[in-house]
């Protein structure tokens, strides 16, 4: 069943968000990495604090990628991309992604 209009349009707006969470999370990771594994060590003096956020970032950006991965379509409201990354489509519905 189609959705409205509207809710259509916020669901694209949604899904730009995911989107732009994810690739702030995948870029984001560079500096991060560097404060984890210079700074923070050098200030506490230990690597645990390291390890935990290390260990929480990643779980972040994993939950972020299944969300991305398996954001329903606005249209049919089944799995968009499943696990195709590259997927310019709806594999059942055909309705093309709003970038």
């Amino acid at each position: 069943m189609p959705l409205a209009p509207e809710r259509e349009i916020s669901s694209w707006g949604e899904y730009r968000r995911v989107k732009l969470r994810l690739l702030v999370l995948l870029f984001g990771w560079l500096p991060f990495g560097l404060i984890l594994g210079t700074v923070l060590p050098a200030v506490l003096g230990s690597y645990t604090p390291s390890y935990v956020l290390a260990i929480g970032y990643a779980l972040v950006w994993a939950y972020t990628l299944f969300q991305y991965l398996l954001y329903p379509c606005p249209v049919c409201g089944r799995s968009y991309r499943g696990w195709n990354l590259y997927r310019r489509s709806c594999p059942r519905c055909g309705t093309v992604i709003n970038r």
